[in-house]
């Protein structure tokens, strides 16, 4: 018997006493069986008890309130990690503010029963996830759930009854007020404090008013759309997002991965803003009946077959596209911005291509010895290459030179320089098309990556990555 069902059976009634708190804190504790606090309501009154000791810590009326308290007590950090288990439906008055290294598992729904500007808030809240349930803005919140200048967070579950508006909000960056759109899930950098990154995203979203006026499912933002601190390397798993002004919007961040399952019967179903460099929309998925399935205004790549029926427009290009599957050309607004690298045969069937390692770093001005990723098939289809340089000395120089190998033996190479630590993605600029693409069939078996330093000696530490499919 599922635990939320045991729950279900063996209900705690009446007043809540000694015993009581013993015999519930037995029924919740597998699974999960570390779980810190245990959130649930009973004849009106939100009850946060100790996963521990089966006391109550706190109670009242407010889910929201009481949750964000109990993690600003517990203090959750990377060696003391905090873990919510949240039961039913839970009434959030307040925004719940989740702390880093936080989970919270929810099994129901926190619904806003005031109005709140947001549902559910990760600021700086790194590592931290919300996995399950649903979010219901119940028409009184702006935002389900924010991921605000946040790392390596999972938000996984169902957003429903967003407003159809706008909100204005003064995000601390010093630029003052910013009016953004309503939206689902908002994953947003915050200007000159920290950037939204590598955070996953797998969500449902769902309109039920016909195409918004202004909603948007998932939004990936900053404080203004050209604020330097911006939404990077995200991975967005649309399951069904439906009916909104835009499915899904990157207006600033770049190196986003889209699933776009199903993203269906809104006004764009995805829109890549001017600012949305190097986005990835990958899989096999149903993108029907918008009005524009994809609307881009920046370069991107599709890996995959989408399904554009009843849409009056599939790919509207304003620049470059890089398709890598089966779309028909009909459905592409600007077909000499489309560009489809040659492969031996079909790309299908093909597997995901991800290979890492430390190239050795030579030194005075001398490559070490390549650092070599092969195909274990006919080809590599490229379609990220990453480098992470740091320890880099003062004074010092690094060089990373990226190296193709084609079948003929022909190779293609770009040199990136370091003064400093950083991390460089080559992904649908010019050096990405240089390196991955020729005319006359030929298609690339290898990537090196070779290092080195213009010093005598160097402690400088490189991490270079390839990400791509392989047939």
């Amino acid at each position: 018997m599922a635990w939320p069902e045991i729950l279900r059976k063996h209900p705690v009634v009446g007043p809540v006493t000694a015993a009581d708190l013993v015999k519930f804190h037995a029924l919740v504790e597998q699974p999960p069986s570390a779980a810190h606090f245990v959130v649930f309501r009973k004849a009106g009154t939100v009850y946060v008890k100790d996963g521990e000791t089966g006391c109550i810590e706190y109670r009242g009326d407010d889910a929201g309130a009481l949750i964000s308290e109990a993690l600003e007590a517990f203090g959750p950090s990377e060696t003391r990690p905090c873990s919510v288990v949240a039961l039913g439906v839970l009434p959030v008055k307040t925004t719940v503010q989740l702390k880093p290294f936080t989970a919270v598992w929810l099994h129901g729904t926190l619904r806003a029963e005031a109005d709140v500007l947001k549902v559910v808030e990760m600021r700086r809240a790194d590592c931290s996830s919300l996995i399950g349930g649903v979010i219901d803005c119940n028409g009184r919140a702006h935002v389900g759930v924010d991921v605000h200048a946040s790392w390596y967070c999972t938000v996984k579950t169902w957003v429903r009854g967003i407003m159809n508006g706008t909100f204005e909000e003064d995000d601390g960056s010093g630029l003052g007020t910013q009016t953004y759109p309503d939206c689902g899930v908002r994953i947003k950098g915050i200007k000159d404090v920290a950037s939204a990154s590598e955070n996953v995203v797998d969500v449902v979203c769902r309109w039920t008013g016909g195409k918004g006026n202004a909603n948007v499912g998932v939004y990936l933002t900053s404080t203004t759309s050209d604020s330097s601190q911006r939404a990077n390397g995200n991975v967005v798993i649309a399951r069904y997002i439906c009916g909104y002004k835009k499915g899904i919007f990157v207006e600033n961040g770049g190196y986003n991965t889209i699933f776009p399952l199903n993203v269906s019967n809104n006004e764009i179903g995805i829109h890549l803003g001017p600012n949305s460099n190097n986005t990835t929309i990958y899989g096999s998925g149903f993108m029907e009946t918008n009005d524009y399935a994809i609307y881009a205004e920046k370069h991107f790549t599709i890996v995959g077959d989408l399904q554009f029926s009843g849409s009056t427009y599939g790919i509207y290009n304003l620049d470059k596209v890089n398709i890598l599957g089966h779309i028909n050309d009909g459905w592409i607004y600007d077909k000499k911005k489309a560009f489809r690298p040659s492969w031996p045969g079909m790309i299908w069937p093909a597997m995901i291509y991800f290979k890492y390692g430390d190239p050795e770093v030579g030194t005075n001005d001398a490559y070490g010895s390549a650092l070599e990723f092969t195909a274990t098939g006919a080809a590599i289809v490229p379609l990220l290459f990453r480098i992470r340089v740091s320890s880099v000395a003062s004074g010092e120089t690094i060089t990373v030179k990226i190296e193709t190998v084609w079948e003929d033996g022909e190779t293609r190479s770009r040199e990136i320089a370091f003064t400093s630590d950083g991390v460089r993605y080559v992904a649908g600029d010019d050096d990405y098309y240089f390196l991955t693409n020729r005319s006359g069939g030929h298609f690339i078996t290898a990537v090196r990556f070779y290092a080195k330093s213009d010093q005598a000696s160097t402690s400088a530490d490189i991490l270079c990555s390839v990400t791509g499919v392989q047939c």
